[in-house]
């Protein structure tokens, strides 16, 4: 975490120094793109170490401040552009996001957490007896100690184990459709709403608009499978299902007010969705195969939204 964020506000910061395009792209790209991963690959394994029940509910918290982020920095970067000039701002966001790295300094693996996984490494180590049925006797047999096949808790070999978990896919699969179906809504939605007739100022107000519930969706939805009412994975399908059905209606929808009700109603379960996923997948996959888990989710996902403006332009044009 405290590396990851370091290297996001120096590639942020390098950029500013630009004198070429390819430099922006190793800089903010490479660099910030590759710090940002970290990051966000270990936020949501730190906030299973500390919460058990309200797990939904602290993902949804986390969550809301990108969407919160939608109505403070678009400005922030207006006013600091107004006032000093471009590179300066960049440089001036690469200070706040410093702020980052005095953050990470505090969050520190629970004192269970690292006991439990010394206490895991020294079971590993232990010689197990063999207990066998033979024909003719053998003194020695129960004496001699079993060669341990399984891979070292907290482990690389046993991290990968996960992949023997059919869980694990299905996750995977639901997190790669569901990601996909919010970055294809948010870039085009604004688009979508200009070709309805809807001028370009009315388009871009529902993107607010969506944040509003998006975060109500982030931080109230959750909470039913925190509190028992409904199996997270329950939630989760109830969830992805209304979220398609909206989506089947969008295309039928003219005026600007049923874009907007659209909108309203979508972003609740799209916030649902980002705050349920890595919370079930908390529940499928247990607590140190958890950073393997959402680092091979994210090489797999990553490639996958690379071909997003791809995907886009074939049903665009």
């Amino acid at each position: 975490m405290i590396a990851g964020s370091i290297i996001m506000w120096i590639g942020i910061i390098s950029s500013s120094f630009a004198p070429n395009i390819l430099w922006v792209s190793i800089t903010q790209g490479i660099l910030f793109g590759f710090g940002a991963g970290l990051v966000f690959m270990m936020l949501p394994v730190i906030i299973t170490q500390y919460f058990d029940k309200y797990k939904g509910l602290a993902f949804g918290i986390t969550y809301s401040g990108s969407t919160s982020s939608a109505f403070v920095f678009p400005r922030l970067l207006l006013f600091l552009r107004e006032t000093y000039n471009f590179k300066s701002s960049i440089r001036i966001f690469g200070a706040i996001l410093m702020h980052v790295t005095a953050v990470s300094l505090i969050l520190k693996e629970p004192e269970w957490i690292t006991r439990k996984r010394h206490q895991d490494k020294r079971a590993s180590r232990q010689p197990k007896p063999i207990v066998c049925t033979v024909d003719h006797p053998e003194p020695n047999c129960a004496k001699s100690p079993a060669k341990n096949s399984s891979p070292a808790p907290g482990s690389l070999m046993h991290g990968l184990t996960v992949l023997q978990s059919p869980m694990f896919y299905v996750v995977l699969a639901s997190y790669i459709l569901f990601g996909y179906t919010f970055d294809v809504f948010m870039a085009t939605v604004v688009d979508f709403a200009t070709d309805r007739g809807s001028n370009v100022s009315d388009a871009v107000s529902l993107i607010p608009l969506f944040s509003v519930t998006d975060t109500l969706g982030r931080l109230c939805l959750p909470v039913l499978a925190d509190r028992g009412y409904l199996r997270r994975s329950t939630l989760a399908m109830i969830n992805y299902t209304l979220m398609g059905l909206i989506l089947m209606i969008l295309p039928r929808v003219e005026s600007y007010t049923g874009l907007v009700v659209i909108c309203l109603v979508l972003g609740t379960f799209i916030g649902c969705g980002v705050s349920t996923y890595p919370a079930l997948m908390a529940e499928y996959v247990d607590q140190q195969r958890l950073p393997i888990s959402f680092g091979l989710v994210g090489t797999v996902a990553g490639p996958l939204f690379i071909l997003k403006p791809l995907f886009i332009g074939h049903f665009r044009v």
